[in-house]
């Protein structure tokens, strides 16, 4: 397991890239349950888009996908840059 993340200043506004992997199924499952019930009470959910699970509290966005063997969180101050982050990470 492992993990990298990246943080950007696009146009003045913060954009964080986080991919985490974990060494067994057993600890990516607790993750995830715990990573889910601290942005269920960080903000409020929005409908879910494939595997990924979006929350916002304005101006803040944060979504959080278990994907291609790993997890990946993006978070930023403008909600159009974390979607369009989401979908790049999407592409096969």
């Amino acid at each position: 397991g492992g993990d990298r993340f990246q943080v950007f200043d696009v146009r003045g506004k913060t954009l964080l890239i986080w991919r985490l992997v974990w060494d067994s199924p057993q600890d990516a499952d607790e993750f995830e349950a715990a990573a889910l019930a601290r942005l269920r009470g960080w903000g409020q959910p929005l409908p879910p888009r494939g595997e990924f699970r979006s929350f916002e509290a304005k101006p803040w966005r944060a979504v959080f996908g278990r994907r291609a063997g790993g997890f990946d969180y993006v978070s930023s101050d403008d909600p159009a840059l974390a979607d369009l982050a989401v979908k790049a990470l999407a592409q096969p």
